[in-house]
């Protein structure tokens, strides 16, 4: 089943009408990968594990700036998707980020619009003002960074792939705040 919109970019109500006739949880992939990238960053046997089964792992960072306003700002744009508001590709920035969300990618391809259905399976927010490491799952020293003293506060948020998405993907949303710096 796949999701077609001509020439124009699918309305509010073809997504909702998209997500309608995927139910919650119907990913295209395996169990076993559901909360892959909540471990991130991953550990070299988690890549392994990844690769073998047939993903791609994309470990891209930016550096943002420094200092908890730059953070913030950065946390208040995922939160509205503003790093999906593309000329050819768009999440509704009114989808609200928490767990059991779903939500459409619309994507421009050629004269076309597919409209590709995803879940929210976790939202991590950690905030903590004396500089310890958040969360058991994250691990600064896989960031590869030498210089990242410590873990101030992390932002993110994992989905996964319904039927009816074009691909499997497992993706990873975040934002971390260092002592010198935000990536």
């Amino acid at each position: 089943m796949f999701f077609i919109s001509w020439w124009t970019r699918p309305s509010l109500e073809y997504q909702v009408n998209c997500l309608q006739q995927t139910s919650s949880g119907s990913f295209n992939y395996e169990p076993k990968h559901r909360n892959a990238t909540s471990k991130a960053p991953f550990s070299n046997e988690d890549c392994q594990e990844l690769i073998k089964a047939g993903y791609v792992i994309n470990h891209a960072r930016m550096r943002l700036g420094s200092g908890i306003q730059t953070y913030e700002k950065a946390k208040q744009l995922i939160e509205k998707w503003r790093h999906f508001q593309l000329k050819w590709a768009s999440v509704e920035s009114s989808t609200c980020i928490r767990a059991g969300e779903r939500f459409c990618v619309c994507s421009q391809e050629l004269f076309s619009w597919l409209s590709m259905p995803l879940e929210i399976l976790y939202v991590n927010n950690h905030e903590v003002s004396n500089g310890i490491q958040p969360s058991p799952s994250y691990s600064t020293a896989s960031l590869a960074n030498p210089k990242v003293s410590k873990l101030k506060a992390a932002y993110c948020f994992g989905s996964g792939t319904l039927q009816g998405h074009l691909l499997v993907i497992l993706v990873l949303f975040s934002i971390f705040n260092f002592m010198n710096f935000v990536l």
